[in-house]
């Protein structure tokens, strides 16, 4: 990201240097044509530099949130601090930010933070599919939803995992110009929603290394099991749990009822059939990575520890 940063700014720099120019280049014309020079004249050229100075000035005022959102992202250990980062981080360029995931046919408010009477955790719509960005006046939106907001500056930008929708952000700008930024803001939270629970893994991993006694001198240590020691392996567990946690993540009340009356594997078969064609497309070899490393991810993850669930 600071490379990113550093090659902005020097963009930003070369348009000015070359905007200077012009504008020296425009002056020496004047001055070759008339000793006199009225206002009229010089008012555009003014003009025309601080215009460009005000947009870079823009360019780089909305690089730093986006920088600072990085590393509240990356820094996120849980989905709650990742939410909660993502709206601090942004909050000051908006009156509204509203997190919408999807719950059956209906899209519920799962968290929001706003000025005024606009919509808070537990509000319900009805489900919208869209893939692209759009602004809240688009007519796929409900009146309802519609009603909170000034539509010329409140935007929709759809949350996607593994290229299927799971939810939406609304964001009511205080800047229309801010409409690209927002956009990358959600692709980067993401990115870390999905790489968080092979972040998870690796911290139990990391405390479990720390905390294990190491054995006295005298004693003979166990020799580490094959899969321990294969790092190829090691990614196909973090591979599998991570596919079992998105399950759990956007299915709670298909889980929820499957937990309880016991057709947890007829519920969630879409989704289980799904994951476990991602599997076999990123680890094919059956012998070496088998059935039973994404069985477990499952019922560690989905059916909390009961393998009957999953029958």
């Amino acid at each position: 990201m600071e490379a990113k940063k550093d090659l902005i700014l020097q963009f930003i720099n070369f348009k000015l240097d070359k905007l200077i120019s012009e504008f020296k280049i425009e002056i020496e014309k004047i001055f070759q044509k008339d000793f006199y020079i009225s206002e009229e004249e010089i008012e555009p050229l003014i003009n025309k530099i601080l215009a460009q100075t005000q947009g870079a000035s823009n360019i780089s005022t909305s690089i730093d949130p986006l920088y600072n959102l990085n590393l509240a992202l990356k820094n996120s250990t849980n989905q709650k601090e990742l939410i909660e980062n993502f709206f601090s981080s942004l909050f000051n360029l908006t009156n509204y930010i509203g997190f919408f995931i999807f719950k059956g046919n209906n899209a519920i408010c799962y968290a929001a933070k706003g000025q005024g009477n606009k919509p808070q955790k537990d509000f319900k719509i009805n489900k919208i599919i869209f893939m692209e960005p759009k602004k809240l006046s688009d007519p796929i939106f409900p009146d309802n939803l519609k009603a909170f907001f000034n539509l010329e500056s409140t935007i929709a930008i759809p949350l996607l995992i593994k290229y299927k929708q799971a939810g939406f952000f609304i964001f009511e700008l205080n800047n229309k110009e801010d409409f690209k930024l927002f956009e990358i803001a959600t692709s980067m939270f993401e990115r870390e929603l999905n790489l968080l629970p092979l972040k998870n893994q690796e911290d139990i991993k990391t405390q479990q290394f720390k905390t294990v006694e190491q054995p006295p001198k005298t004693e003979t240590p166990s020799t580490p099991s094959k899969a321990e020691e294969d790092p190829v392996m090691k990614k196909a567990k973090r591979f599998v749990n991570a596919l079992a946690s998105d399950i759990k993540l956007y299915n709670e009340e298909k889980i929820k009822e499957g937990l309880e009356k016991g057709n947890l594997k007829e519920l969630l078969k879409e989704d289980i059939e799904k994951s476990y064609q991602a599997f076999r497309e990123k680890y094919p070899d059956k012998n070496k990575f088998p059935d039973s490393l994404f069985e477990e991810a499952l019922i560690k993850y989905v059916a909390k520890g009961n393998p009957d669930l999953l029958k």
